[in-house]
């Protein structure tokens, strides 16, 4: 966020006072929309990385869902069709983050 904001122009916060804002105001309605749009996509791809990378999720998600996988298959014997089915799971947590990053992207985009 820091880089985000020292990106912008120092030009920005003198028009913001130019116009009779204070500096909160400058920074809520003119420094931070910017600076929004400049870290989102860093954002959007930090948390994907943490929700792949996150030992939390490694720990607990991979080896529950996995035991409950090899559980499922010694009942069925149908390995590969729940494999896949447990790296789908995987990978719609992270299309659905990414789908909420494009969203917020074409919202704070500039016309």
């Amino acid at each position: 966020m820091r880089g985000a904001l020292q990106a912008i122009p120092r030009g920005q916060l003198e028009a913001g006072k130019a116009i009779g804002l204070r500096f909160g105001q400058s920074l809520r309605y003119v420094l931070l929309p910017q600076a929004m749009r400049q870290i989102l996509p860093t954002w959007v791809n930090s948390s994907t990385e943490i929700v792949k990378a996150s030992t939390l999720l490694s720990v607990i998600g991979v080896a529950e869902l996995l035991l409950s996988t090899q559980q499922v298959i010694a009942r069925t014997f149908m390995t590969l069709e729940f494999y896949l089915f447990a790296g789908f799971l995987f990978f719609l947590i992270n299309y659905a983050i990414e789908l909420l990053g494009r969203q917020i992207e074409k919202r704070v985009a500039l016309p």
